[in-house]
């Protein structure tokens, strides 16, 4: 595909009255001439949706998102000497395996020799060995054994075999992998990577969609208060639904089309989605979004329950939603997990296990429905109500079709920040967020919400001042909770 440096074409319409409208809510910063909410409708064309869209490695995204780490299993998913695990990522297929001395290794599946799948391999003596003819691949991925070779000259050939080798890190429960050949990147250190395993956890969604539209989907402030209405109508006992999430979803019902408000960060950008109460008093929630799919969820004012939700693209039709869930305060006990998951599928590493499709609607509920249930998905949990839309799509929405309006600010700014950083990557420049702007850590950035004082900017809100987290345990500081193989 041929690599432009201008921004992405836009079907502009707009009237005077909706000019004036929208304008209303924009303040988002841009680049002179680049407002991207003062039209009534912007549509990609069908060449820039297949750059934003498309992640296999001869594509501009696909070279971009090689250069950043990205979560691929939870730890716990790997057992020394156990089975490999295969991993999609990025539109390359790849097995994840823990050695004999506990070290964890990620390589391509084909095994190098005939290319047959090494999910298949022996994992033995810190390294898997093909079960076709014995070749054998240590933790970083060098040919260590060709065991169909003479004698004499099996180590020099297996020092030959050329081998890609890709970074890998261990931390906070998680596996991350940066493709990226040479010097990776900084680890993006988050600030649940210091807290011990008793106040995180981590839970993924396997989803029929492009990576885009599940991050999109987290990235929609407007579609709170009315997608998830039904979440409101349980009973009171239901305790799947608690004081404070009550509260959240009770606001953002009373005010459905927020003021968007999007400030650049070297790491990507803040969001402060603010909403007028019926009380006179403003809301605001401020979401972190760390590039390139990083989202921090804003919690309720002096909730110390965090979420960081990551939109890992498998390749251009399957996306791993990551959900990693940590407390600020104290454990996540059973009973503010059960309150957190109900009506979830217990597995952790697809929570969206058997959804449905098309072909039955995802189980649409109409009788719910007409009993006053908004959405007809009642009985399942509030994220499946995203997946479910974002899949109903299609697998690559075509953008050129959509028709956006003033709640699709935060949106149209993403698409454009990613279009344009990967034609910029394309020319030698740093990916989006890891550039001299970008800040030495991440620890700090923390999402919040909060009721606003007459005449209050949100951006003098300090998300830390209500809840800050207690001292990490020796648990989590240990040497041992923390492997890195490159």
């Amino acid at each position: 595909m041929a690599v432009r440096t201008r921004l992405p074409t836009l079907a502009l319409h707009r009237s005077r009255q909706t000019k004036e409208c929208h304008d209303t809510h924009d303040t988002t910063t841009e680049a002179p001439g680049d407002d991207p909410a003062a039209v009534g409708a912007r549509m990609l064309n069908a060449e820039d949706n297949r750059l934003l869209t498309g992640v296999g490695p001869d594509t501009p995204m696909g070279r971009m998102l090689r250069g950043y780490w990205h979560p691929v299993l939870r730890s716990a998913r790997l057992e020394a000497d156990g089975a490999p695990v295969r991993v999609g990522l990025l539109g390359q297929k790849f097995v994840a395996f823990r050695v004999t001395h506990g070290e964890v290794g990620f390589v391509d599946e084909a095994c190098p020799h005939r290319c047959t799948s090494l999910a298949l391999a022996r994992n033995e003596d810190n390294g898997l060995r093909c079960i076709f003819h014995g070749w054998k691949i240590d933790v970083t991925g060098r040919v260590v054994d060709v065991p169909t070779e003479p004698r004499a000259c099996r180590a020099a050939f297996a020092e030959s075999v050329p081998r890609p080798r890709y970074h890998v890190r261990e931390s906070g429960g998680i596996v991350w992998v940066c493709l990226q050949q040479g010097q990776p990147p900084a680890f993006p250190d988050f600030e649940f990577h210091a807290l011990p395993e008793s106040q995180r956890e981590t839970r993924i969604a396997v989803m029929h969609c492009n990576w885009v539209q599940a991050m999109e989907s987290v990235l929609d402030s407007a579609h709170l208060g009315l997608l998830h209405q039904g979440q409101l109508q349980r009973a009171p006992a239901d305790a799947s639904m608690a004081d404070h999430v009550r509260t959240v979803f009770g606001n953002t019902q009373q005010d459905t089309a927020p003021q968007l408000e999007v400030e650049p960060q070297g790491y990507g950008f803040r969001e402060g989605a603010l909403r007028q109460l019926p009380d006179g008093r403003r809301y605001v929630q401020i979401r972190e979004f760390v590039a390139p799919y990083y989202s921090l969820l804003p919690a309720a004012p002096t909730v110390a329950r965090r979420f960081i939700v990551a939109s890992v693209p498998i390749d251009d039709e399957w996306t791993a939603q990551w959900f990693i869930h940590f407390s600020l305060d104290g454990p996540l006990t059973p009973e503010l997990l059960a309150e957190r998951w109900q009506h979830a599928p217990e597995n952790p590493d697809n929570f969206y296990e058997n959804p449905g499709d098309i072909g039955n609607l995802w189980g649409q509920d109409r009788e719910a429905m007409r009993n006053g249930h908004f959405s007809g998905f009642p009985g399942r949990h509030i994220f499946h109500e995203d997946f479910i839309v974002q899949e109903a799509m299609g697998p690559i929405v075509d953008r050129s079709r959509e028709y956006l309006s003033s709640s699709d600010r935060v949106i149209i700014h993403t698409r454009r920040q990613l279009l344009r950083h990967a034609r910029a990557h394309a020319a030698g420049a740093p990916a989006w967020g890891l550039g001299p702007q970008a800040p030495a850590s991440l620890a700090r950035i923390r999402a919040g919400s909060a009721y606003l004082k007459p005449g209050q900017d949100w951006r003098e809100i300090d998300t830390h001042a209500a809840v800050e987290p207690q001292p990490a345990s020796a648990e989590a500081l240990a040497p041992h909770g923390e492997t890195t193989t490159t």
